[in-house]
């Protein structure tokens, strides 16, 4: 029985068990979450979801990032959630079609706080993530399941979260089924709400909803023990095909670790995953031929189709949706040489160098950029007033699990998030505490030097 094998393993399953690279890599992507999380704190949707946590109250016993108070553990794993994907500046996932660690981090944060030591951390981390990695392996699920629509960030998202939120409350087998099982039943999050407010909020949601199955599930609450495998269960109700092979799913269970291969990819830029291979391309192109934005004449990008269906065709009036219009992302690119969070706070339409960037930028798919299975990468040529074309090719963009960032990047993106929040003595401590986490006897020491 899935359902079952799965349960086990994660109930069996311990820190000294995990691979030193894995722990390394699980580091990593909890210092950036950290970061997206205290940057997103302070955006619009970031301030709404801290005011209606702090009006509904709860038990003071877990942090709200960049809030300044303690709600409980739902509450702050809701917000935190939110506050994590606000920017779409977080991690994601090849394999899942998803940003894992904004659904991950929150619950593992706020039912670590205060007991939690850091190899508690790490393992939750690690086997979340392994865990929403193997449901995707089912076979027929994805990209099928994204292609109708869905948001996987939520729907696969909230299932690793609560393999997450039942390790660390030390659920028995028994209980890690129902955990499991309450929250197939919460999983949603739709397509139609990319570039709003809701967007970010499905992360907030799964994290928040996992927590709430792990602890109705300690407390005796019960579910169908065999969702998973179960007709109308979550992998059939999804799109999977349960007369496939599903040994996918367990295959190598324990060995052979998505976090390590094919990895996470860890974000350059704080917009949709679909812009980075062309951005990273121009940026490229024009340092190396010391192109200035005045320069440009036009830019030609090809993307896939399944980009062009994420990406928006229209000009967006709000930050949120300029994430997905490529065309503003590779203006903004020219123009300044970089593409921040502060390019999509106020939208810069009006600057006659943007607008005639704009103008001179052309978008066409090529299907045969699908055949990855991914459709991530894309090419891209610049022409010069002077007739001179340039022109690249990307399978993936930097940052991915094949091409990943190193910590001095990370951390350079780290302050990039944090600036004017906190300063650069706090950056390295908490640097450090991350990078020696399993030497942490309680998370408490990690999340005062945030919260100072």
């Amino acid at each position: 029985m899935l359902t079952q094998e799965l349960a086990q393993f994660l109930y069996e399953f311990q820190y000294d068990d995990i691979p030193r690279e894995a722990a390394s890599r699980a580091k990593m992507h909890i210092f950036d979450t950290i970061g997206v999380m205290l940057a997103g704190s302070c955006q619009p949707v970031g301030g709404k979801i801290k005011a209606y946590v702090r009006a509904l109250g709860g038990r003071p016993v877990s942090t709200v990032f960049g809030a300044g108070f303690k709600t409980s553990q739902p509450l702050a794993a809701l917000a935190n959630g939110t506050m994590a994907h606000a920017l779409d500046f977080d991690d994601d996932s090849d394999t899942i079609f998803s940003h894992p660690s904004c659904t991950l981090v929150p619950p593992i944060l706020a039912l670590g706080e205060p007991e939690a030591s850091g190899k508690d951390i790490l393992t939750a981390f690690i086997l979340g993530h392994e865990f929403s990695a193997r449901l995707a392996n089912a076979p027929g699920l994805l990209p099928k399941h994204y292609e109708q629509g869905w948001h996987p960030t939520s729907t696969l998202g909230i299932m690793g979260a609560t393999a997450s939120a039942a390790k660390l409350l030390k659920l028995n087998i028994k209980q890690i089924r129902h955990a499991i099982g309450i929250a197939a039943s919460e999983a949603s999050g739709i397509q139609a709400n990319f570039g709003f407010m809701a967007k970010p909020f499905h992360a907030g949601s799964a994290a928040s909803k996992a927590v709430v199955a792990a602890m109705l599930a300690k407390s005796g609450f019960k579910s169908n023990p065999e969702i998973l495998e179960s007709e109308s269960g979550f992998l059939d109700i999804f799109g999977a095909d349960l007369t496939g092979d599903m040994s996918r799913i367990t295959s190598g269970l324990g060995k052979n670790w998505d976090l390590l291969w094919p990895g996470i990819n860890i974000k350059r830029y704080p917009c949709c995953a679909y812009t980075h291979a062309a951005i990273d391309m121009l940026l490229e192109i024009m340092e190396a031929k010391d192109i200035h934005s005045k320069n440009i004449k036009s830019i030609h990008c090809t993307i896939s189709p399944r980009a062009g269906r994420v990406l928006s065709n229209e000009m967006p009036e709000q930050g949120l949706g300029a994430k997905f219009y490529l065309p503003y992302c590779l203006a903004v690119a020219s123009m300044h040489g970089e593409v921040s969070i502060q390019h999509f706070e106020t939208l810069d339409y009006e600057n006659p160098e943007i607008e005639r960037l704009l103008a001179c930028i052309q978008i066409n798919k090529d299907p045969e950029l699908n055949s990855d299975g991914l459709g991530l990468g894309a090419c891209l040529s610049i022409s010069t007033f002077d007739n001179k074309t340039f022109s690249k090719e990307r399978v993936k963009p930097v940052g991915s699990g094949k091409n990943p960032l190193d910590w001095e990047q990370l951390r350079f993106k780290f302050r990039s998030c944090i600036n004017g929040i906190i300063n650069e003595k706090q950056v390295f401590a908490i640097a450090s505490a991350v990078n020696l986490m399993e030497h942490l006897n309680s998370i408490d020491e990690l999340l005062d030097l945030i919260s100072s």
